[in-house]
């Protein structure tokens, strides 16, 4: 015990000495305890840790990306700031993995980060949208209001999210804002002159009456099968 307390001691001593390399380096150790107690550092720490923290996720093998990210969440509610300020900055491949070590933290994770989609800034609010990726299912409903965010940038990550999911909305026009948002021209296409408006804007201006609520809108799963958007449709 004195041995892994001694380990334990060094983490804190690192994270007084603010020594970012130091606890990545312990972040991405064996000792399930010791990567714990470096992640609720490197959250306590925050932002400044940023850039060594994301380029050691970003060099990290698959293993090691995935024992890195799950410490990171294994702090809790606490870590969703952190959380928030990588996914902006990391690498499709990257964001997939924080996203499912986020899921695996359950409702509590899921809860905490639903305030996020409602921040004033819009980054955040497209942080949340892709942190909640890998949350399946249940996500649906917050990703889908997000669909009739006031940011084209935060509309087309809810978008690309829940066609990862294979959903897609029942009501014809907001089909029509799902599928540009996606750039499916295809779908687009069998949608035809109901598309054509959306298609002559030079911008992501929503159609008459879309998002006019965010709340009571329906839509439907489908079955898996070959897509480039991964739509299932």
């Amino acid at each position: 015990m004195a041995f892994f307390d001694r380990f334990r001691t060094s983490v804190r001593k690192l994270e007084q000495e603010k020594d970012y390399p130091g606890l990545i380096g312990a972040l991405g150790g064996e000792d399930p305890a010791i990567r714990a107690d470096a992640a609720r550092a490197l959250c306590t720490l925050g932002v400044p840790a940023l850039p060594v923290l994301l380029s050691a996720l970003e060099d990290a093998g698959p293993a090691a990306q995935t024992r890195m990210a799950e410490a990171l969440a294994s702090v809790g509610t606490s870590s969703v700031p952190l959380h928030l300020a990588l996914v902006l900055k990391a690498s499709p491949a990257l964001q997939a993995s924080i996203a499912g070590a986020i899921a695996g933290r359950g409702d509590e994770m899921f809860e905490a980060l639903l305030p996020a989609l409602y921040h004033e800034r819009p980054a955040i609010r497209r942080a949340a949208v892709i942190a909640l990726q890998g949350m399946g299912r249940k996500a649906v409903l917050p990703l889908s209001e997000a669909l009739h965010d006031g940011n084209p940038s935060v509309r087309k990550e809810a978008a690309a999210a829940l066609a990862r999911l294979r959903w897609a909305p029942d009501d014809l026009q907001e089909k029509v804002e799902f599928y540009y948002l996606q750039e499916d021209w295809a779908e687009l296409a069998k949608l035809q002159g109901a598309a054509v408006p959306i298609l002559i804007k030079p911008s992501l201006t929503r159609m008459p009456g879309y998002g006019a609520s965010r709340h009571g809108r329906s839509g439907r799963f489908t079955t898996p099968g070959p897509s480039r958007h991964s739509s299932g449709r």
